[in-house]
Order: structure tokens, then sequence, then C-alpha cells
């Protein structure tokens, strides 16, 4: 029965972008469609013929499992398969070469926004034996749900490179931003190239709640009117944050008509 009360089981994700390379080659994706390269290539799990578990008893009356009737794999593991059921994935929208030396860290990228070498005195003392390099997200992200996210690097797909995609918590209701940060450590001289197309970052609402797509290619001067940041003002982003649900709040109205 309709109900004027019914709340959308769907959390709507609105991704916007005036690049069009990364609109066009590295979309905002749902995580369950951005898996490892190799994951197909992962043989599955084979079952075995006999019953499950199998067990003998010994002579002293105690129980062996025997836990090798069959072959097992990634593929069988569901925190892995619960990890990609939910989220969103953030590829990579460029072509980024980087090069750690004596003197040093330079790189070098294909399009969009420079990335950005943050000081370490924002972090002293921490990481003090790492880079702190900013990429630049070219996607502005919007919700209308109050809804936050945890963000962390797609590790699964990184197998191969040394540095550390730092963690945090996003909420797309109050700010826009979906940059990744790199820490990479100063005294390992190396270096790496990141393709286009390679998953970054990796975003899980904390709902249970689905979620769905939307993304919009749009020119430079509409893109700033999709783009907010809380701490963007000096007035602190608690207090940006508080202005944002007073604001909710100011909009709620009654399903009936009531109050308007």
């Amino acid at each position: 029965m309709f109900s004027f009360f019914h709340r959308s089981s769907v959390v709507n994700i609105d991704c916007f972008t005036s690049n069009n390379d990364a609109y066009k080659f590295t979309p905002i994706v749902k995580s369950s469609k951005a898996k490892p390269e190799w994951y197909d290539k992962v043989i599955k799990t084979q079952p075995s013929n006999t019953k499950w578990p199998q067990y003998k008893v010994d002579e002293n009356g105690g129980i062996n499992f025997n836990w090798h009737i069959s072959l097992r794999s990634i593929k069988s593991c569901p925190g892995f398969h619960d990890l990609y059921s939910r989220g969103f994935i953030l590829e990579n929208w460029c072509d980024l070469a980087v090069n750690v030396h004596e003197k040093g860290l330079s790189f070098h990228y294909s399009n969009g926004t420079p990335p950005i070498l943050h000081n370490n005195d924002q972090v002293n003392p921490g990481f003090l034996n790492h880079w702190l390099l900013k990429l630049n997200s070219p996607w502005k992200i919007q919700t209308k749900e109050d809804i936050p996210f945890a963000c962390f690097g797609a590790q699964w797909s990184l197998e191969n490179f040394d540095f550390h995609i730092l963690p945090g918590m996003v909420n797309f209701h109050y700010q826009t931003g979906s940059n990744a940060f790199l820490a990479i450590n100063k005294n390992r001289y190396d270096q790496f190239c990141l393709s286009m197309g390679t998953p970054l970052v990796q975003f899980i609402p904390l709902t249970d709640k689905k979620i769905k797509i939307h993304n919009h290619i749009v020119t430079e001067e509409e893109l700033k009117t999709k783009t907010y940041n809380v701490t963007g003002t000096s007035m602190g982003w608690r207090r940006t944050i508080s202005l944002v649900r007073r604001n909710d709040k100011r909009e709620k109205k009654c399903p009936f008509g009531f109050g308007d």
C-alpha cells in the first residue's frame, strides 16, 4: 500500500565532471564492476564428491576434520564478495608517472588538475618518512541523503605498488570532493606508473540501502555550481555542517501540504 511516509530504499549518487576523458573512459562504477583484473582467472572452488564435513575419530576419542577435501579459492570467500558488493570505485582518470629519487619526488600526469605535494607539517610528527601526494579527482559527487562513506585504497588492485592510499570518511551531502591521498616512502627510491583505469579508492556507504550511480558530463562553469567544501571556510567544518543540517530542516515539508 502506498504511504506518504515511504522512504526510498536507494541512495542516488550523482557524479559530475567536466573532464571528457574521465567521463568516457573512467566513469564512477559500482564496486562489483571493478574487481581486480586477475579475479576472472582464479580457479573456481572445486566441490568434493564426499559429504561435508569429513572427520575421523582417533583412538583417544578425538575428532579430526579433513579440511582438504575440496579446492577453495577467493571466489568462495564471503569477505571478498561482501566487500565488492558494496559501494563504488574511483578509478585513475589519467596516466600518472612518479619518480622518487635522492633529491625528492617528481611526477608527470597526462590530463586533469595537477597533483599536489602536501607539506608534512600538516601531519607532523607523523609520516615524516613519506611524501604525501594528493591526486585531485575530476569528479564532484553529491547525495541528497546524510550518509557517511568509508573510503580506502582499492588494495586488491594495487598489489604491485608500495605506496599507501590513506583511508578516511567522507559525506557527499556536505562536500563533493573525491580526492586520493598517496603516502610514498621517501627512503625507497622507486619509479612507478599508475595507468588510466586503475582502481584507486573504494567508497562504502554506512547504510544497508542500495546505491544507484548517475554520471554527468557538464561544462567547467556548471561544475562550479556542483562544488562545495565544508573545509573551505574560516568558520570550520563543524559550523558548515551545522548550517547544512539547519537548511535541511527548513526544507522539510509535511506530506499533506500543511505549513507550506
